[in-house]
């Protein structure tokens, strides 16, 4: 392998969202809420080995830190410098579909010394039960089109510290405290934009809420619009899941038979228990009803896990949103559609702040 150049054939991951738990953590000493209170990263699972991880960071001059906040966590990053990365994406779409997972492959190379100087700053956030290096396609792709990219790995994901999740709400305190020590050390040239994904983009869009963290710009990918009615739609979804590969159908199978006839009502308020936190008042849509940064939604109009009614009501609550609705795009495969969606975000980003108010978005 030439050595300034990364490649991975075929990256198998799960989908950003809460299903990534119930898939693969499945016990039978372990109860239901507690998939919904712990993510799997923090077991060893992580997007890429050390050794890879280590390779592609490497290749990429990505600078890496591990950042103490005043909210008593210490939350891990890579930044990615602007730069020609020769990046080439590859994604199988008809093979992700059948087998339900994540079936993509890309290239790069080391971009030329020095670097030019960053057009802005993009924030990305990976979903639950992931990581930052998941986004590492996105972070070359907006670094490609002139931005510094940093990835973060939320509290209780990847490198980062133990904390207890708050859906969005204590996830958004910690970036918005990484923030000013981001700006303090240089790091975060303005404009300050936010990519998140699920569980991430709902971080992104409550940190952008806040005024004092002068977000530029919000790229939300299927985020949702209220907790526990997120947990309700997810669960059911999951357990009546017959597709994928053997593995997936055997483990989908074991999720049936332990949790067929669960209470979800008794889950949520368990969930909400041990995170002391009522998951069935967050009301995210509730919270993003004030002034708010240009913010596009993007969701895919075959998303199960998360119904695209959960974007059309966060649309509802925004008027600085603007909503793309993506015909046949499931959970799984619209974080992966950077060959469809990759392009026209930059370009949304680029067009920030619009002299008619905030851009739309569309694929034609």
């Amino acid at each position: 392998m030439n050595p300034l150049r990364a490649r991975l054939p075929a990256l198998r991951a799960g989908v950003a969202a809460l299903v990534i738990a119930l898939l693969t953590a499945c016990s039978a000493s372990t109860s239901l809420s507690r998939h919904v209170v712990t993510p799997p990263t923090q077991a060893g699972r992580a997007t890429f080995d050390d050794a890879t991880r280590a390779r592609f960071l490497h290749i990429a001059g990505a600078r890496q830190g591990r950042t103490a906040l005043d909210t008593g966590v210490e939350l891990a990053w890579y930044a990615i410098e602007p730069g020609d990365y020769r990046l080439d994406y590859r994604i199988d779409i008809e093979a992700m579909r059948r087998a339900s997972a994540l079936i993509i492959g890309f290239d790069f190379r080391a971009a030329p010394l020095p670097p030019p100087a960053p057009v802005g700053t993009l924030i990305l956030l990976h979903g639950w039960g992931l990581d930052g290096d998941a986004l590492l396609p996105w972070s070359l792709h907006f670094a490609n089109a002139g931005y510094r990219a940093i990835a973060v790995d939320l509290r209780n994901h990847g490198r980062s510290g133990r904390a207890s999740a708050g859906y969005g709400t204590r996830e958004a305190m910690d970036l918005a405290a990484l923030l000013r020590v981001l700006r303090e050390q240089g790091l975060a040239t303005e404009p300050v934009h936010l990519f998140g994904v699920s569980y991430g983009a709902v971080t992104a869009l409550l940190t952008a809420a806040d005024p004092q963290t002068g977000i530029g710009g919000v790229v939300a990918l299927e985020p949702f619009a209220h907790a526990g009615s997120a947990i309700r739609d997810m669960l059911p979804t999951m357990l009546k899941r017959r597709g994928g590969n053997w593995r997936q159908r055997m483990l989908s199978r074991a999720l049936r038979l332990r949790y067929a006839g669960h209470d979800i009502d008794r889950v949520v308020a368990a969930a909400s228990a041990a995170l002391d936190l009522d998951l069935d008042s967050l009301d995210i849509a509730e919270r993003l009803a004030g002034d708010m940064p240009c913010v596009i939604l993007v969701h895919g109009d075959a998303d199960r896990h998360l119904p695209i009614t959960h974007s059309r009501r966060l649309a509802q609550s925004m008027p600085s949103a603007r909503l793309l609705e993506v015909a046949d795009e499931t959970h799984l495969t619209l974080p992966a559609r950077m060959d469809l969606l990759g392009d026209p975000l930059a370009a949304w980003l680029g067009a920030l702040p619009g002299e008619d108010g905030c851009p739309s978005l569309s694929l034609r």
